[in-house]
């Protein structure tokens, strides 16, 4: 199925799904007898609700609905029940889906900017990801989609990403030779991983389980809190801690349907994204440790690298960056180098 006809079909589905539903489809009482249409904030995500995102949200509902009064009522979609990262991307576009956590990878391909949070190794540790995001350069790529009928509203977070596979123990890049990872649908990931020497396949993370248990693929990279929330313990043997990439994870907003709130609505949203990312991401750093150890309970077998071993992988994918120099824009990559030194 090519992608158009993928798109579409997902999009009809929501069409279907939303008819009616994205904006007035429920009614509150008011005093007088009269009544209210409430808006509806449909909000999505392709990961459980076991996921600390999913409690982010859950927040992010609570606060929305009880300081507007209940005239916002937003609607929780978790697990990819609204499609994968890239179809909810498109959805936001159109506004069939009002809100949705989109990974970078997938969002980088409808806002280039975001795509500079897959570069390899960019950031060291969560200081330096703090200090960078809620920054000027994180706050401007965070807004940089407006023109393409995005609006983004805050940063939760997946993680730093480290590698899993069933195969063997991987130390160095000479180990990834031939394996098959699966990567995001976004093409700096899939030259990033070519140029480890691993066979990069690009898959909707909701198709990810299946293909690791059927073979598909032998591999996948995810924070542990992913790999334990999605139970790839069950499927994968060994994980690696590479630390190669670290995934925020926008809360992104349709800019129609943020645009058709009044200012005090649209401010009551803006405020619930900040507080609920804030208590989404100390819950998730919290759980790190607890999630790897939940691995190495299930049989996961750890591997830690030497600096000298790590350096190997630095070294391999550090054409990387200029190669997506344009792509990211050659204005904005230079202010991010700059900021994360």
């Amino acid at each position: 199925m090519n992608m158009w006809f993928r798109s579409m079909s997902v999009l009809g589905i929501l069409g279907l799904i939303l008819s009616g539903c994205s904006g007035k489809s429920s009614q509150i009482p008011q005093t007088g007898g009269t009544k209210q249409e409430a808006k509806v904030l449909n909000l999505a995500t392709s990961v459980n609700s076991q996921h600390s995102l999913h409690e982010g949200l859950v927040k992010f509902k609570e606060m929305v609905e009880q300081e507007s009064n209940h005239s916002i009522q937003v609607k929780i979609f978790h697990s990819g029940q609204m499609g994968g990262d890239r179809e909810l991307a498109e959805a936001l576009q159109i506004g069939t889906v009002q809100a949705a956590i989109i990974s970078p990878s997938a969002l980088g391909n409808f806002v280039p900017a975001f795509t500079a949070y897959d570069l390899p190794f960019l950031f060291a540790d969560e200081q330096q990801v703090d200090r960078f995001l809620h920054g000027p350069v994180g706050m401007e790529i965070l807004n940089s989609g407006e023109a393409r009928g995005y609006a983004g509203l805050s940063y939760m977070e997946l993680g730093f990403r480290n590698l899993t596979n069933n195969k063997h123990e991987i130390k160095s890049v000479k180990d990834l030779l031939d394996i098959k990872v699966r990567v995001a649908e976004n093409p700096l990931t899939v030259d990033t991983w070519k140029a480890l020497g691993a066979k990069p396949t690009p898959m909707a993370f909701t198709e990810l389980f299946t293909a690791l248990q059927q073979g598909t693929v032998d591999a996948q990279e995810n924070p542990y809190g992913q790999i334990a929330a999605t139970k790839f313990y069950e499927v994968q043997k060994y994980l690696t801690k590479t630390n190669h990439t670290y995934s925020p994870a926008p809360l992104m907003a349709s800019k129609k349907f943020m645009d058709s709130l009044s200012k005090a609505d649209q401010q009551i949203i803006r405020k619930a994204a900040e507080t609920a990312a804030e208590q989404q991401v100390k819950i998730n750093r919290e759980r790190e440790t607890a999630a790897l150890q939940l691995l190495k309970d299930n049989g996961m077998k750890i591997t830690e690298l030497s600096p000298q071993e790590l350096d190997g992988f630095r070294k391999a994918v550090q054409s990387i960056n200029e190669k997506y120099a344009d792509k990211i824009g050659k204005d904005l990559l230079p202010k991010i180098m700059d900021a994360v030194k």
